[in-house]
């Protein structure tokens, strides 16, 4: 083993340096900027065998002022030479005009239905909205009260589903106006 050219040893070195240098500012409270995600991680047949090959999946998050191809080139060239780099899901990230008039009249339908302000977050979530972002259609991100998504914890607040479907039945009314 100690003459071998060990492949996982190798993908975790370009990893580190992947991790370095194309994502330094992870893990600050107040960032905004691209995620990586190390979900899998694979190779060799037995521990008594140097492994000749390794793979990794990696979940990138970019934002909305970065493209593809750059992001994927820079990778390239942190990974080196030894380690191929191939996008296995692609979805661009969304970004929504919060002047656009269906966003405006949304937000007012959210004042006039729980009088309260609107809120305006960034998240590094994503969702199939993205599919028509990428179309340039607006999209608008809202749900009833509830936390804890995609966990054995998730909850709803039935009581504001009531409200959410109000809402929703105002601004469907609204944007069908604005459409005539």
């Amino acid at each position: 083993p100690w003459l071998g050219e060990n492949a996982i040893d190798a993908l975790v070195e370009a990893y580190d340096r992947i991790r370095s240098n194309c994502f330094d500012a992870l893990g600050t409270e107040t960032f905004w900027g691209p995620t990586c995600n190390l979900g899998k991680i694979s190779g060799g047949a037995a521990a008594n065998q140097v492994p000749d090959s390794a793979v990794c999946e990696l979940d990138i998050r970019i934002t909305e002022d970065m493209k593809l191809a750059d992001v994927l080139a820079r990778l390239q060239r942190e990974a080196g030479h030894q380690v191929c780099v191939e996008v296995l899901v692609s979805g661009d990230p969304m970004h929504t005009d919060l002047q656009n008039v269906f966003v405006q009249s949304y937000a007012s339908c959210v004042r006039e239905c729980t009088a309260s302000e609107v809120e305006y977050s960034k998240q590094c979530g994503s969702n199939d909205g993205r599919f028509f972002s990428a179309c340039h259609i607006p999209i608008i991100v809202s749900r009833p009260l509830s936390g804890q998504q995609h966990s054995p914890d998730e909850w709803l607040d039935s009581d504001s589903l009531v409200l959410f479907y109000q809402l929703y039945a105002k601004a469907i009314e609204r944007f069908d106006q604005m459409c005539l």
